[in-house]
C-alpha cells in the first residue's frame, strides 16, 4: 500500500509540474497540526521508499492532503501558488 501510494503520489506530483522542494515547503500552508515544512530530501527518500516504515506511515496522510489539494486547487483551476510551492521564490 506505502509502495503504490508513494509511486502514485510521485507520478501525480509531477503530472502537476510540482518539485519535491516545492511540495515540503507548501506543506506548511495546509495548517495540519504539528506539520511545518519538509525537506526535498525528505520527500525524495519517501518516494524513493528510502524512509523508515514508521515515517512512511506518518507521512503518508499528510501527502495524501497536499496531493488531494493540489488537484482540487488545479480541477478549479485556482491560482493558490502557495499550494504548489509555498510561495516561496525559487533558488538559482
Amino acid at each position: 500500500d506505502l509502495e503504490a501510494f508513494a509511486e502514485r503520489f510521485k507520478q501525480r506530483r509531477i503530472k502537476l509540474g510540482v518539485t519535491q522542494a516545492d511540495v515540503g515547503s507548501a506543506l506548511a500552508n495546509l495548517k495540519i497540526p504539528g506539520v511545518g515544512c519538509l525537506s526535498q530530501s525528505t520527500i525524495c527518500r519517501f518516494e524513493s521508499l528510502t524512509l523508515s516504515h514508521n515515517n512512511m506511515v506518518a507521512l503518508k496522510p499528510i501527502l495524501e492532503a497536499w496531493l488531494e489539494e493540489a488537484e482540487r486547487a488545479q480541477r478549479e483551476k485556482m491560482t493558490k501558488p502557495e499550494i504548489y510551492t509555498g510561495g516561496d521564490k525559487k533558488r538559482k
